[in-house]
């Protein structure tokens, strides 16, 4: 008896771990998602995310290199667009605020989203 109730425990652990993880990964894809937008080449993305959002630059790596394979067309555009608008960038200041104030936004709206499925599931079904 003892044992299939540890093992449901264990699995719900994992379980819970493996949502985390791909909520993690779901979240660096995001800031990815922002640095494209700010014309950023990978190695300045890992650099900021590293900087200002403490994300270990393999793992930003690691999602960009995904994000590549499954989106090949997009990324041939984007490396040539990327080499025809260097003079057109921000600052590197003006990146590092658009950054923070992205990174900011994105973590409010997470806290957000989390308390409010955290209000949810604390419902009473017999309140409805």
């Amino acid at each position: 008896m003892g044992d299939s109730s540890s093992s449901s425990a264990a699995a719900a652990d994992a379980s819970s771990s493996s949502s985390a993880s791909a909520s993690y990964i779901h979240k660096v894809q995001h800031l990815i998602e922002k640095c494209l937008i700010f014309h950023l080449s990978k190695e300045e993305c890992m650099e900021a995310l590293s900087k200002h959002a403490d994300i270990k630059p393999v793992i930003t790596s690691t999602v960009w290199n995904e994000l590549e394979k499954e989106n090949k067309e997009f990324f041939e555009a984007y490396y040539t667009t990327q080499t025809q608008t260097k003079d057109d960038r921000l600052s590197e200041a003006e990146t590092n605020e658009l950054i923070q104030k992205m990174i900011t936004e994105s973590s409010s709206k997470d806290h957000q989203e989390s308390s409010k499925d955290s209000a949810d599931s604390s419902k009473d079904p017999a309140d409805t």
